[in-house]
């Protein structure tokens, strides 16, 4: 199959084999490996990928998960252990979630979660999140 113009299909599809090809390479060197976003011309197209450490729980050292684990720090009522809980709350409805990611730049929601089993993730402001999160501590300690 030869291609005379990249379109967005043209794109996800080359781009779901590389990704597929670069799960070889993450394997043999112990890191994560995930696909951003691809810019693209009639004639070219430029992908960009993520390369990060696996930690010892085998957590993926991205920019985000770094960034949350030092905002941690400053928030009264969320500790580093929180981020190993699975979190099934009414107040989201999306099932069952962990906690997984701040984006430093964004104001209103920062708190990435990510719906466990699959690869669907929300937004949360950090009034959103302490509701889930003191919610969850006191149905445990009761």
């Amino acid at each position: 199959m030869s291609i005379k113009k990249i379109d967005r299909a043209t794109c996800r599809l080359i781009g779901d084999d590389m990704e597929a090809a670069l799960q070889a390479v993450a394997e043999k060197h112990g890191v994560d490996i995930t696909r951003g976003r691809c810019t693209f011309l009639d004639e070219n197209a430029t992908y960009k990928f993520e390369v990060a450490v696996l930690n010892a729980d085998g957590q993926a050292e991205t920019k985000t998960y770094t960034a949350l684990k030092q905002v941690i720090e400053w928030i009264e009522g969320l500790e580093l252990a929180d981020l190993d809980v699975e979190y099934n709350d009414p107040f989201l409805s999306v099932g069952p979630f962990k906690i997984t990611g701040y984006r430093t730049r964004a104001r209103k929601n920062p708190f990435i979660v990510t719906v466990v089993g699959t690869d669907k993730s929300y937004t949360l402001s950090e009034a959103q999140l302490m509701i889930v999160v003191k919610r969850h501590k006191s149905e445990a300690a009761a």
